[in-house]
């Protein structure tokens, strides 16, 4: 497959468990040995946080 081709992966989180509020929402690639904490620097031009998690958006939950 080439490297430039996009697989878009649909992604339904259930949030019924999630109290209403404001979310900053980040992503990273998780190192399961370390507690789930970042294991590998995604290359974006996006804020990340301090803690290396490359952050998507801000939510709000009603």
């Amino acid at each position: 497959m080439d490297q430039r081709q996009r697989n878009i992966l649909p992604f339904t989180p259930d949030l019924s468990q999630v109290a209403g509020g404001s979310y900053l929402w980040a992503v990273a690639i998780v190192d399961r040995s370390k507690q789930d904490q970042p294991g590998i620097l995604l290359a974006t031009k996006g804020d990340v946080t301090a803690e290396g998690w490359t952050i998507v958006s801000n939510v709000t939950i009603k």
